[in-house]
């Protein structure tokens, strides 16, 4: 008989798990509120309010809708992921993933490490519908990747084949031909794998089928596109080819990504007025990027916030109820 049972550790491993997931989410919460602070301490109420009004009706409700769409995109990877690596077994409504992506990309997005930061909200949300560890990490490694797969993607499509305006393009053409070969390689990979797994670091990988491949390219390439069109529709000053604009979109958006400042702040902008040096001194220009800071990252961060407050206020007086039931029933 063994002296020790595994199983005798699994409550006490699910406790320890739960105790890390609540301090990630503490710290999470106080880095979000933190940020939030920074961002908006030196804006009043009335100058955010007269940025706003500079946005033209019709550009203010294409950017809000184009939002919206952009975050239902990004709760479709999760749902086809989770559809996929549960093979059906986990039952979470398709409205619940949608507000845990939400809460957890409008946080992430802005804090910088968004797959420390977002994830650890991820697996403390998922965890409340009775999701594992394991299955919440895949789903993680399967956005990240699609996240990736969505710039590379529209990368080798805009890369090689618009047309040079700057110096950087000749290396863009080449860095595109190289993101065909990956997509092409990636698909290949999942049509002619025998088995569909791969080991890595002693973990068995399950390649996603073709079909699953599919729905993840095209996810990812509309959430690009969608967010470079947000940002589009409110510089309608800039009077720049939209092709022209996604390569100048896409690059800095990778500038940003590389940095992990909190939202790109600053790397975003700079980057766009590097490629765009004649709107430097364009008032309606600037406030189209301000305008787009303000839609895309702080009221979706606020929005997030208060969703995430009501999560957990919900999830605590389900388990004080159920608390207060089990001491009825053992009197």
């Amino acid at each position: 008989m063994a002296l020790f049972n595994s199983k005798m550790f699994k409550p006490k491993r699910k406790k320890i798990m739960k105790y890390v997931f609540t301090m990630f989410l503490i710290l999470t919460l106080f880095f979000a509120l933190n940020l939030l602070y920074k961002q908006i301490s030196n804006i009043s109420l009335y100058k955010l309010i007269c940025v706003l009004k500079t946005i033209p009706l019709n550009r203010f409700i294409i950017a809000l809708t184009l939002i919206i769409v952009y975050y239902i995109i990004l709760g479709g990877y999760d749902i086809v992921a989770i559809k996929y690596i549960t093979n059906h077994k986990v039952h979470i409504k398709n409205v619940t993933i949608l507000l845990i992506c939400f809460i957890s990309n409008s946080i992430g997005n802005n804090l910088g490490y968004s797959m420390l930061f977002g994830g650890s909200l991820r697996y403390r949300l998922y965890s409340l519908y009775k999701m594992s560890v394991i299955n919440i990490t895949k789903v993680l490694l399967f956005t990240s990747i699609s996240l990736w797969i969505g710039l590379i993607t529209i990368g080798s499509i805009i890369f090689p084949f618009t047309s040079a305006y700057y110096k950087i393009d000749r290396l863009l053409q080449v860095i595109g031909i190289f993101f065909i070969l990956i997509i092409l390689i990636y698909c290949l990979f999942s049509i002619l794998s025998v088995n569909k797994t791969i080991i890595i670091f002693n973990k068995t990988i399950t390649i996603p089928n073709i079909k699953v491949i599919s729905f993840q390219i095209l996810f990812a390439t509309l959430d690009w596109i969608i967010s470079s069109l947000i940002l589009y529709s409110l510089l309608y000053t800039a009077n720049i080819k939209y092709l022209t604009f996604l390569k100048i979109f896409l690059i800095s958006q990778f500038c940003s990504i590389l940095s992990q400042v909190p939202g790109g702040i600053g790397i975003f902008e700079t980057t766009i007025m590097l490629f765009l040096p004649k709107m430097k001194n364009n008032l309606e220009f600037i406030v189209g990027l301000i305008n787009y800071r303000v839609l895309f990252y702080i009221l979706p961060l606020i929005i997030g916030l208060m969703l995430l407050i009501v999560f957990e206020t919900v999830n605590l007086i389900k388990n004080f109820n159920k608390t207060q039931i089990k001491k009825i029933h053992s009197k």
